[in-house]
Order: structure tokens, then sequence, then C-alpha cells
């Protein structure tokens, strides 16, 4: 039995807090009967074991939450797999730490690109968790955000989208219509269903994401900013301009008190607050939007970025339309340099 307990306790190191919430059960009885999936025997440990492996355990996940933190992508995932040797050394078949340990795996392989494994893992966790009868709720939420996320790296978006869809109930049933978390939930099922060209669908959960953040009061004023920058993209590909023109500007208004932070945003926001204009034909203000796009985009990458053709371009068919022949024709010289 020491034999055994020490090949497990060897290949576990001490580490700090981990952020995600792993619970750990406490037994009352002075022995435990412990099963190891390294070896088959059988044996009874202590109390004081059993908290020892449960704290090695631990201390492993958090490590490789940090490393998953931090891009080590590789390490994440031995250190889980290490931790899940133990795991499964003191849980049952539908325990929930066992659940629990599956997923992370599974977000490893995410993160890793090989979604085979990812897969695999994700859907033992959400076997364990279905069986269940006291799973909570947000653990299962959790779970279908991951799985559809790595069916929309896979492409499959229809199965992305039903995930999603399962995720935004167990929000909205357990967290109420005016919460962060369904806000959050139907701005990621509005981003697959505008990116699966069901932009009908995508404005209506932005739509529904804005009346939460607005709800919400100050605090949430940021956020509310850029989901009124998506929902304007939305209207504007759905060519309805004098809308989104009305949510464009609500987002700079917000966004431009910090523009050196929100650099990135204005820049995409200011793009295609040109892009509606010139749909309007609105030339003058096109040209107007066009520019503090482009100086947006080199105060983030620099001058002669080769992203800045087509800005250059953009900007001189609008300064072209507005009868601004000589400036235009510098622009278009300068987007074919």
């Amino acid at each position: 039995m020491l034999r055994i307990l020490s090949e497990i306790l060897s290949r576990t190191t001490s580490l700090s807090l981990m952020r995600n919430k792993f619970l750990y059960s406490y037994y009352k009885i002075p022995l435990i009967y412990l099963s190891s999936n390294s070896n088959p025997k059988r044996f009874f440990v202590s109390k004081r074991t059993l908290n020892t492996l449960q704290g090695e355990a631990a201390e492993l996940s958090k490590k490789a939450m940090h490393n998953l933190e931090i891009g080590r992508y590789h390490d994440a995932l031995n250190d889980f797999l290490m931790a899940h040797d133990l795991i499964s050394s003191f849980s049952e078949e539908d325990d929930h730490n066992l659940a629990k340990s599956f997923e992370n795996i599974g977000v490893a392989y995410y993160y890793l690109q090989n979604f085979d494994q990812a897969m695999e893992y994700l859907k033992k966790a959400l076997n364990i968790f279905i069986r269940k009868k006291d799973t909570a709720p947000l653990d299962l939420a959790n779970i279908y955000n991951n799985l559809g996320a790595l069916l929309e790296k896979q492409g499959k978006l229809d199965g992305a989208i039903h995930f999603l869809g399962k995720s935004l109930d167990i929000y909205t049933g357990t967290k109420g219509e005016k919460d962060v978390n369904t806000a959050k939930a139907l701005i990621n099922l509005g981003s697959l269903y505008f990116k699966q060209g069901n932009y009908r669908n995508a404005e209506d959960c932005f739509e529904e994401g804005v009346s939460i953040y607005q709800s919400l009061g100050e605090e949430h004023r940021k956020e509310l900013s850029e989901l009124h920058s998506r929902l304007g993209h939305v209207k504007f590909t759905r060519g309805k301009f004098d809308e989104a023109l009305q949510n464009l500007e609500t987002a700079v208004e917000e966004l431009e008190k910090d523009p050196v932070g929100n650099a990135h945003e204005l820049y995409f926001i200011y793009d295609d607050l040109g892009n509606v204009y010139m749909r309007k034909g609105e030339f003058g203000k096109a040209s107007e939007k066009k520019l503090k796009a482009l100086e947006y985009h080199k105060q983030l990458f620099g001058d002669n970025h080769q992203d800045q053709v087509k800005l250059y371009s953009d900007l001189g068919l609008s300064i072209f339309y507005d009868n601004n022949f000589e400036d235009a024709e510098k622009l278009f010289e300068k987007s074919i340099q």
C-alpha cells in the first residue's frame, strides 16, 4: 500500500490557489476505500491521506489553470492529466470532481487545437453531469458553452448554436432575464447567428442584450457601448442604415471618453460609420469617418500597414464621389504603392 501511495504522490507538487473551483468532500469516517486507476488493487487509506491526495490534485489543477492563462498549453494539459490521475483514484464514476477534470482536459486539448480529443473529454464530462441529478445548472451551462466554442472552431455552426441555446436557457432560468450572464449568453449566440448569416436572429439577440445592459446601470456602460457597435454592424448588414447610425454613434459617444484604451473598437466603428454614410450617399460624412478610422488604425499599427490599403482606397472613393478629384487621385495612388 505504501509503495502505491508513494508512486501516486511522487507525481505531484505543492502549488498555489486555483481559479477553477473544484469541490472536494471531507469524509467523516476514519478509513476510506480507495481505488487507483494506475493499479487495479484496492486498499484502505486514512482520512489524512485522502485529504492529501485531494489537496495535491487541487494544486495541480491550479497550476494547470495558470499555465492556460499564460499560453503554456502543453504544460497545462500535462498538469491536468496528472491531477486527473489523482482525482480518478478517490472519485466515483459519477463524481462531480471527475466530470470537472474531464472538462478541464478537454479545454486544454481545445487550446492545443486537438479538437477530436477535446470533444472526447468534454462529452465524458457532459455525460456525468447529465446522469447526476444534483448537477448545478451553471456547471451544465459552462460545458454547453465549451462545446459550442469547440463546434464553432470546427465550423459546425448549427451544433454550436444548439449548445449555446441550451446555455442561454439555463442562464435565463437560473439568473433571470435581466442578468449579466444572460446578456453574455445572448451576445455569444448572436455572434454565431451573424457568422451563420442569420442576421435577423443575430439582431434579436443583440437587441435583447442591449436591453439587459441598459437595465443594469452605469457600471456596464462600456459593455453596452461595445454591444451597440455590434448591433449597428448587424443593422448595416441588413440595410437598416438610419438605425445602424444611431447604434454606432451611441457607441462612439461613450468609447471616445477613453480613445487610447478603446482605439481598436473605435477603428471598427468609424470604419462602419464611413460605410453607412457611403451607402446613404453622404460622401462628405463618409470621408470624415473613414479618415478617423485611418487615424485610429495608424495609432494601433503604425504607418504602411497592409490593411491601410483598403482604408486609403475607401477614403479616396468617398472623396472622389464628393467631387474632390485631386485629393482622391493622391489617395488612390497611396493605396497601390
